[in-house]
């Protein structure tokens, strides 16, 4: 790590205590709480608000140290409203280039792949159920609105480990990404990312009930990847055979 990351990373430990005092010692009145944003009302929780502020920053750099702030947050642990702030605050960084968009004299200033790709990644480590709501809607976004393959094979990991598919919606979610890019681009990685997420989801509580995942699995097995991808898409598309007969 570069002496100006590690001297950044210092300022902003000395900044979350003092930012932590601050706020333990001017309790905010009636009055100032009105005139608060929602914004403010929501980031409650001075690190989570310093790592807010970060993230905002319009440089690649500041939006990555963002991240490992927000990496040491979750490493932590985290209540559930912070979490689920926490969520946001990746959702906007995984959307820079995509749905946040910076333009200078028409053209994007703020396309940063990897700030996108390891935001979803960070979105994997969240524990509470609020937060792993708001990370699994967080992540179908992003696959529904990026084309950068590092960046979905990401976001179908995080969704693999979250484990949440209620209504089989984050199956259907990692189906179609499998079908969009087996058209445009195959990617071993990509697939490879999609079958485990798959067989994750179907050991989870929720389970995997549509025929969709079904379809995306012999779409891999019967497509042009490698060998060891196939296979192992074959092997969970049996799991499933078995699951819905």
């Amino acid at each position: 790590m570069s002496v100006k990351k590690i001297l950044a990373i210092s300022f902003i430990s000395l900044f979350l205590f003092g930012t932590a005092v601050l706020f333990a010692q001017q309790p905010a009145t009636s009055t100032e709480t009105k005139e608060r944003s929602v914004e403010e009302l929501y980031l409650t929780n001075p690190s989570v608000r310093l790592a807010y502020e970060v993230s905002k920053a319009d440089n690649r750099d500041d939006k990555l140290l963002a991240l490992v702030q927000i990496q040491s947050l979750l490493d932590e642990g985290l209540k559930g409203e912070d979490e689920r702030a926490i969520a946001t605050i990746l959702g906007n960084l995984a959307s820079e280039g995509t749905t946040v968009i910076i333009r200078d004299r028409g053209r994007v200033v703020n396309n940063y792949p990897d700030v996108r790709w390891m935001a979803c990644r960070s979105l994997s480590y969240v524990k509470t159920e609020e937060g792993k709501k708001k990370a699994t809607d967080v992540l179908i976004v992003v696959l529904q609105q990026d084309n950068d393959y590092l960046v979905k094979t990401n976001a179908i990991y995080s969704l693999g480990i979250i484990g949440l598919n209620e209504n089989n919606t984050t199956s259907r979610a990692i189906a179609s990404a499998v079908e969009f890019q087996d058209y445009s681009a195959p990617n071993d990685a990509l697939a490879m990312s999609a079958i485990v997420a798959i067989e994750r989801l179907m050991d989870s509580d929720d389970g995997v009930t549509d025929g969709v995942s079904m379809r995306a699995m012999i779409k891999i097995q019967q497509g042009t990847y490698a060998k060891e991808v196939k296979d192992r898409a074959r092997e969970v598309l049996d799991k499933l055979r078995q699951q819905t007969n």
